[in-house]
């Protein structure tokens, strides 16, 4: 045996000694036996089975003191791998959510890890038992809908006094400066080794943050539903194969359903744009509702109808935009509008204009016909007339006359012109775009 195997086990070099000095002792006293029995020197003998009998005594006491040895070594070796154990377990503990531990079945007294101490805002070594005496009492209350709970009905009471474990116990945690935590229990009783309760342990993971998450998404949705239920506007949501996925008041009230589940999941184009307004069939290939989801990017038609349950249509104003979600297309959102009060009110203004724009035709005809026959004709006479006069009078006033003349010349050649664009006879001929540009073309000249 090398020195560094005794240095690594010095129990196992010890035993080995031992042995191997008592087997040594024994053998050398049976040698000496033998050897004086077999030379008959009778005189030793007594004193030969003392020295025996002593060493046999000495070599179970050797054995008895190996043994000893060894059951030693064991249980120092026991210990070194229950305290080697001790600590991973406080180890995994002090990685785990807050643990608690009742030490006793009246739960007077309980101790926690690192994330309970955190957790619960207890010092060190402190008792978070609400069963305890009131000095000891940590700062906290437990609220459940409302109420305090007494603290023999809390989850580790409860798992001790029913010998039964406790599964997500949802509490709320009051402190002195008023702050709230959320968290979830779970108990389980501890047994000795005949199967008596001796106390309990529980685990306690703080969900604070996911109960505000989920106030923060049903105030969402609250005010998201109630923007869909206020819309005048007809909205309502399709995934990728056309089913309804949510729908708002309006959209139920124009298409003619009363309940949102008579919508939810069912094919939208089948229900409501499966054909055109001539009552032929749309395909579904053909449905721009449907371009947004293929396309990924929004669509607005307004020559359209869209049909109710009862077999009707109405024409409506549509917008379609896709959906995202994580980089994917899942759907689109439809916006649509009833437009049939919009199209009577167009028809009934496109038809009042068409009466004011033949009316002032017709003014226009008479004003331009009033100035070409009569006042042109008499503009024409009394220049006729000048020039006879001028014909007549003297020198001195011919060449007044004749300015007289040419002013008079001016202003029915402007009254023709007058009556000519007040005169629809351009519309007539030439119609509304070509007689635009050859009146702008005849201002442009005139300036």
């Amino acid at each position: 045996m090398t020195p560094d195997s005794t240095k690594s086990n010095p129990s196992w070099y010890r035993t080995l000694r031992s042995l191997a000095v008592g087997l040594c002792v024994f053998y050398l006293g049976s040698l000496v036996a033998t050897w004086l029995t077999s030379h008959h020197v009778h005189g030793f003998s007594a004193l030969l089975d003392d020295l025996v009998g002593g060493l046999a005594a000495g070599f179970i006491v050797l054995v008895y003191e190996v043994r000893h040895q060894q059951v030693v070594d064991e249980l120092c070796a026991s210990e070194a791998r229950e305290r080697t154990r001790a600590k991973e377990l406080e180890t995994i503990l002090d990685a785990t959510p807050a643990v608690l531990i009742a030490q006793d079945v009246d739960c007077r007294r309980i101790t926690g890890n690192r994330a309970a101490h955190e957790q619960l805002r207890g010092p060190p070594g402190g008792n978070f038992s609400l069963s305890a005496p009131s000095e000891e009492r940590p700062a906290f209350r437990n609220v459940e809908d409302g109420a305090e709970i007494p603290p023999e009905v809390l989850p580790i009471q409860t798992a001790i006094a029913t010998g039964k474990p406790v599964y997500a116990r949802l509490m709320t945690m009051l402190f002195e400066d008023g702050t709230e935590r959320y968290e979830t229990v779970n108990a389980m009783p501890l047994l000795d080794e005949v199967g008596d309760i001796r106390g309990a342990v529980a685990s306690s993971v703080d969900i604070t943050a996911l109960k505000q998450t989920e106030q923060a998404l049903r105030d969402s949705e609250d005010k998201l539903r109630l923007l869909l239920d206020s819309t005048a506007e007809a909205i309502l949501g399709i995934d990728l194969e056309h089913r309804c996925t949510f729908s708002n008041p309006a959209s139920l009230r124009l298409l003619g359903y009363k309940r949102a589940n008579e919508m939810l999941g069912k094919n939208m184009h089948d229900l409501m744009h499966h054909s055109r307004p001539d009552g032929t069939l749309l395909p579904i290939e053909e449905c721009r509702i449907r371009r947004a989801t293929e396309t990924g990017r929004g669509v607005h038609v307004e020559d359209e109808v869209l049909w109710r349950s009862d077999g009707t249509s109405f024409p409506a104003e549509y917008w379609s935009y896709p959906q995202w979600k994580g980089g994917q297309i899942v759907g689109a959102v439809v916006a649509f509008v009833d437009i049939t009060k919009r199209m009577l009110a167009e028809a009934a203004v496109a038809d009042v204009n068409r009466k004011l724009i033949a009316a002032q035709e017709q003014e226009r005809t008479r004003i331009g016909r009033e100035l070409h026959d009569d006042i042109n004709q008499r503009l024409a006479l009394l220049a006729l007339e000048l020039e006879k006069r001028l014909e007549d009078n003297p020198s001195e006033v011919r060449n007044r006359v004749r300015e007289l003349r040419i002013q008079t010349s001016d202003i029915a050649n402007d009254v023709q012109a007058l009556s000519h664009e007040l005169h629809a006879s351009k519309l007539e001929y030439l119609g509304v775009i070509r007689g635009m540009k050859s009146w702008c073309q005849e201002f442009g000249e005139r300036r």
